[in-house]
């Protein structure tokens, strides 16, 4: 088994939305995306610096995503901060590390771009798997509303 983390490519719309709806359930707005928008949106994210779109190429298959924001900013010295966003591992891969590695990858390329801290956003089923990356709970609270 030959197990590689990388930047997603162009080509790989429909892999990765096989993933993504495995973390959050295909809805009635995702049934109505054209494809040829999502895949304007790929490309776009794909060629933005401050997306890291990464997979998991497991032989050759894509078995786990995530992505990285890296969020331009005036204080902190002008420092930036990252967002870590849909981490999610193929159900027949999960339990091998992909998930760890995804994370760990992101972790390394927003230390690259010197993002003075690195956010996400989880169950509190996940908690444990993202505390054993170094990330903690802080006394903040996640605030949404949806548009």
């Amino acid at each position: 088994m030959v197990q590689k983390i990388r930047i997603a490519y162009e080509t790989e719309l429909m892999a990765l939305l096989d993933l993504l709806y495995q973390l959050s359930p295909k809805s009635e707005e995702d049934s109505k995306a054209s494809k040829r928008a999502l895949e304007r949106t790929l490309k776009a994210m794909i060629k933005n610096e401050d997306y890291r779109l990464a997979v998991c190429d497991v032989d050759g298959k894509i078995a786990g995503t995530a992505t990285l924001l890296v969020q331009q900013n005036l204080s902190h010295g002008g420092r930036p901060y990252g967002h870590i966003e849909n981490v999610v591992t193929d159900a027949a891969s999960r339990g091998k590390g992909i998930g760890a590695e995804l994370v760990r990858y992101l972790l390394a390329e927003a230390k690259k771009r010197n993002c003075y801290k690195v956010i996400l956003d989880c169950k509190e089923d996940n908690v444990s798997f993202y505390e054993k990356l170094g990330m903690h709970k802080t006394s903040e609270v996640e605030l949404r509303i949806d548009l």
